[in-house]
C-alpha cells in the first residue's frame, strides 16, 4: 500500500486581477527546488487568511497542496 506525506505552502505572492506578470519569480525557483526533492503540486485553493471574509471569498490568496510518496 502506497503511503504519502504532504506540504501545504501559502506562497506570498500578488495574484490581483486575472492576469498578473508581476509574480515573484522565486516561487518558481521554490516550486522547482520541491519538484527536485519528490514533492509534485496536487492542488491550488483560495484561502482568505487573517482577513474577515468568508473562506475565498474576495481574496488573492491561495495555498499550494503538494504530495510526495514515503518509501
Amino acid at each position: 500500500m502506497e503511503k504519502w506525506e504532504y506540504k501545504i505552502i501559502a506562497p506570498k505572492a500578488d495574484f490581483k486581477g486575472w492576469i498578473n506578470t508581476k509574480l515573484d519569480p522565486k516561487i518558481e525557483e521554490s516550486m522547482n527546488i520541491l519538484g527536485l526533492n519528490g514533492w509534485e503540486l496536487v492542488g491550488i485553493a483560495p484561502f482568505a487568511g487573517n482577513t474577515t471574509v468568508a473562506w475565498g471569498a474576495g481574496t488573492g490568496n491561495f495555498i499550494l497542496v503538494f504530495k510526495r510518496q514515503i518509501k
